[in-house]
């Protein structure tokens, strides 16, 4: 039986094309009219449909196609590290040498970044592009991302210690900032202004040095001392933004105070009331009060 799609042919009995999954025209087997769904004998020759296993009383469902996952919309972190240097480093070593330290780096900065809960995203030549957020977000990931950019730092300076005659004038450079990008189905890309911000702002920032976004600093400010920026120009964008650079935590570790919120209330004062409100009972009963919060971290 001939598609009339693709031109495949087809077996008999077959009710789908098994090249392109169109729907066949159905003949009769012994004179080839073509039959409609639910004739029992062919009404040019006679012959009985239901003999030759032919009749269609109905047609199978299409073939489902599975549906790819699509992007989604996510407020991250992004961490955005540069090697400065770089260059100079290849007109100073063999190319065995700078790809032996290259593999030391990227494994330097994949561990740091592993081991405060981002992920890494893409090695960009001398650079790194990491997030905080992917795959799940979560209330702290712009504090374990300035964390994670303090250690990566950290990690950098033990590796140029051991090779720092041949390295010569060599620094790492790291931004980190705060937005809503677009992530692709398997997390592995990330898309948006926040990302553009993150790679413009690690230029303006010293060797060995961590510098961070406005909504960045909105969230960590309670946790880390920064020194103001001010104003930045950024290149390739119209307008400026507003930066800190990190000099020192003011907790050691990630377990923040019990007093401490990872994140800034906005608004929810009706909320916040509420649950006020239910806590004041259970305490002056006493008595176990339930309170049920639904919602997206």
């Amino acid at each position: 039986m001939t598609c009339a799609s693709c031109g495949h042919d087809n077996r008999a009995g077959r009710r789908f094309c098994v090249e392109c999954g169109a729907a066949l025209a159905l003949a009769c087997p012994g004179c080839g009219t073509p039959i409609e769904l639910g004739e029992k004998f062919c009404g040019a020759c006679g012959a009985d449909l239901r003999e030759a296993g032919v009749t269609p009383t109905s047609l199978p469902p299409p073939p489902r196609v599975a549906t790819p996952p699509s992007s989604a919309r996510k407020v991250v972190t992004i961490v955005f590290a540069d090697l400065a240097g770089s260059t100079a480093l290849h007109e100073r070593l063999d190319p065995e040498s700078v790809r032996r330290f290259m593999e030391g780096f990227y494994q330097a900065m994949r561990g740091a970044i592993a081991a405060h809960g981002g992920t890494l995203v893409k090695l960009l030549g001398d650079g790194v592009l990491a997030a905080f957020g992917i795959p799940q977000v979560a209330e702290d990931d712009a504090l374990r991302a300035v964390h994670g950019a303090a250690a990566m730092q950290t990690a950098f300076a033990a590796l140029a210690a051991e090779q720092l005659a041949a390295l010569g004038e060599l620094g790492l450079r790291v931004a980190v900032n705060t937005g809503e990008v677009v992530v692709s189905a398997d997390d592995t890309d990330v898309v948006g202004d926040p990302v553009n911000v993150a790679a413009r702002l690690q230029q303006e920032a010293g060797l060995g040095e961590v510098v961070i976004g406005e909504a960045t600093q909105r969230l960590v400010a309670a946790h880390v001392t920064l020194a103001p920026l001010g104003r930045v120009a950024l290149k390739g964008r119209a307008g400026s933004v507003t930066a800190w650079r990190v000099t020192a935590w003011r907790v050691a570790s990630l377990e923040r105070p019990a007093s401490a919120a990872a994140a800034a209330f906005v608004g929810r004062e009706a909320e916040l009331a509420r649950l006020t409100a239910v806590y004041d009972v259970a305490a002056a009963a006493p008595a176990a009060r339930l309170v049920v919060l639904l919602g997206s971290p």
